[in-house]
This record gives structure tokens, C-alpha cells and sequence, in this order.
């Protein structure tokens, strides 16, 4: 039997889903620089038969509060024609970061990733706008293959 502990991680200062601690994840060093003053640095990926998870630190140099996940839009990952989806942060459903403050954490997408490496999109807050004026910003990335696949853990 293999005992493994969890992580309570945080964003905002409230609780995101907690999930088994493993090997280190592949670092990353990956950021979309917002117009509207929210910077996402994604800084780890880890990577299972049903879940990627994904460390970032945010930045809110905008006056507003910014929102990633408002409750009518959906915020996923896609692998090929693989889609995993955003596990609701709890206590923190729309991933609120307040004006002029910081925050990291980890996001946890659940669904079956495909054996065959490739590149990852990653979508926060698909309805969201490219505005500088906009609270819900629309953040979207690539991973490249080859840090998907050397972040696949068992």
C-alpha cells in the first residue's frame, strides 16, 4: 500500500481542489501578458491518464478585480481532440484576484488524456474578452509537446 499525502493549494487566498503530492512537476516558465493588467505565469505541469495540473502565479497590476472563471463560461485544456475541464475551485468558484495583488496556485483539469504526446491549449475563461478595460479576461496558451510528454507522471 502506497501512502500518499495531500496539498491544500491556494489562490486568492482561498482553497483550490487538493490533490496527491508526486514527483516534482516539469517546470515551465510560460506567460500571457493581459491588456488588461493580469499577467498568468505558469510555472509547473504535471500530467496523469486523467488529470493535468498546472502551477501559475498571477499578477493583477489592473485598478479592477479581475475574474477567470465566471460561473456561465468554461476554462479547459485540449490535447488533440482530448477536452479536460477545469475541477471548481472551492470557496473561489470564479477565480476572483483582487486589484494590484498577487496570487499562485494550481489548477487541476480532469478528464482521459491521449497516450500520443502533443501540444496542450489551455483556455481560461473561454467568453472572456481581449479588452484593457475588461474584468474577465480571455487567457489562452500552448505547452509544447515535449514538456506535455516529460511531465506524464505513471
Amino acid at each position: 500500500m502506497r501512502v500518499t499525502r495531500t496539498s491544500a493549494l491556494v489562490i486568492a487566498g482561498l482553497m483550490v481542489a487538493s490533490t496527491p503530492d508526486r514527483a516534482d512537476p516539469v517546470a515551465l516558465d510560460l506567460q500571457h501578458r493581459h491588456p488588461s493588467g493580469l499577467v498568468p505565469d505558469f510555472t509547473g505541469i504535471e500530467t496523469t491518464a486523467t488529470e493535468v495540473r498546472l502551477d501559475l502565479g498571477l499578477v493583477n497590476g489592473s485598478p479592477s478585480v479581475a475574474i477567470l472563471h465566471p460561473s456561465d463560461t468554461a476554462s479547459d485544456v485540449t490535447i488533440g481532440n482530448a477536452v479536460l475541464y477545469l475541477v471548481p475551485v472551492q470557496d473561489n468558484a470564479t477565480m476572483t484576484v483582487e486589484p494590484h495583488s498577487t496570487a499562485k496556485g494550481r489548477l487541476v483539469f480532469f478528464g482521459l488524456l491521449p497516450n500520443e504526446a502533443g501540444p496542450l491549449h489551455v483556455v481560461l475563461n473561454e467568453r472572456g474578452s481581449s479588452s484593457a478595460t475588461t474584468p474577465t479576461p480571455l487567457i489562452e496558451l500552448d505547452i509544447p509537446a515535449e514538456i506535455v510528454a516529460a511531465s506524464r507522471q505513471g
